[in-house]
């Protein structure tokens, strides 16, 4: 969805906690509850309007909703916090202007870094969607919003869950073709003599 920078809120929210009332707070995850609740909406309205199966539907929802609540909530909100906190604890000791501000500069410096964390998140939710809450396999899955945004337009690229497929395949193939020492593929020639 457009607008992802709405979902750092939160992180705004979170890195000004000690300068600002706690009724801002509140508001800056607002603002990022509304883009999580938005992008999972639309990503299954999308999903929907595809004429995709029940399932996939609701897996799509799951999927978009678990990223959400991990990559833009969970994640940058513990992190933050708690780099703010020990910002808190070291400047004890400072004057109150710096102590004061060191804080929430330090969580509002760490914004610009949550990013880093979407790949890796979004493979591990997809190894765990593909266990728990596997594809049909007669649908192609849509790309995520962190595939959408970072690779989207490449023709060469594909996605987790096929890249994963087409791994296995390609080991499959390999162990097929390769009789025992052999390195050459003769090719089903084997003799079954009795």
């Amino acid at each position: 969805v457009k607008g992802r920078l709405v979902a750092y809120g939160s992180d705004i929210g979170e890195s000004v906690r000690p300068v600002v009332p706690s009724i801002i707070v509140r508001a800056c995850y607002g603002v990022t509850m509304s883009y999580m609740l938005a992008d999972v909406v639309y990503n299954t309205h999308t999903e929907y309007q595809k004429g995709s199966e029940p399932s996939l539907v609701a897996r799509t929802a799951a999927h978009a909703a678990t990223f959400q609540l991990v990559c833009n909530l969970t994640v940058p909100t513990v992190i933050i916090h708690q780099a703010v906190h020990t910002a808190q604890n070291l400047t004890k000791a400072m004057p109150p202007l710096a102590a004061k501000w060191i804080p929430p500069l330090v969580g509002l410096s760490l914004i610009p870094l949550m990013p880093l964390f979407d790949e890796p998140i979004e493979k591990l939710l997809e190894m765990g969607f593909k266990q728990v809450w596997r594809l049909p396999k007669s649908k192609k899955r849509r790309l995520t919003d962190y595939e959408v945004a970072t690779k989207g337009d490449d023709p060469t690229y594909t996605p987790v869950e096929e890249q994963l497929r087409h791994q296995g395949e390609e080991e499959q193939t390999e162990a097929l073709s390769a009789p025992e020492g052999s390195s050459s593929s003769s090719g089903g020639a084997e003799s079954s003599s009795g």
